[in-house]
């Protein structure tokens, strides 16, 4: 089976179920449970590729810090391969918020971090 090549954008998706009581930003923050997981369309899309059993390189962004740390590895231990996502040396890793709602809309909130950014890679540091 061919290689996919996936870029785009990776970021933390922080979901919030049932939230209650206290309001930040005009967004109640106490919830019934709270998951962080990998988000971002090229996430999601190289994710489903893997699950296909497609070999997939992602190319993406993620800032200089623990949470870019993470994703990387979560993503790694999905069998991706991340070796051509780049670290953002003074940037942090894009957040976005999701607040999940039993009776009301889902809201979603990006916090104003590291948006999506790739440096071009030359074709002499792909055959390196």
């Amino acid at each position: 089976m061919k290689k996919a090549l996936v870029l785009g954008e990776v970021c933390q998706d922080i979901i919030v179920h049932d939230p209650r009581s206290v309001k930040v930003l005009g967004e109640p923050v106490w919830a019934g449970d709270v998951l962080t997981v990998a988000g971002g369309s090229a996430v999601f899309v190289a994710s489903a590729l893997n699950h296909l059993g497609a070999p997939v390189e992602l190319w993406s962004t993620v800032g200089d810090d623990e949470v870019g740390s993470q994703l990387i590895e979560e993503l790694t231990g999905r069998g991706i391969d991340c070796r051509f996502i780049r670290r953002l040396p003074g940037y942090v890793t894009t957040r976005s918020v999701i607040v999940c709602e039993q009776e009301q809309k889902t809201s979603l909130l990006v916090l104003p971090c590291c948006l999506w950014r790739y440096q071009m890679i030359s074709a002499q540091s792909l055959s390196a």
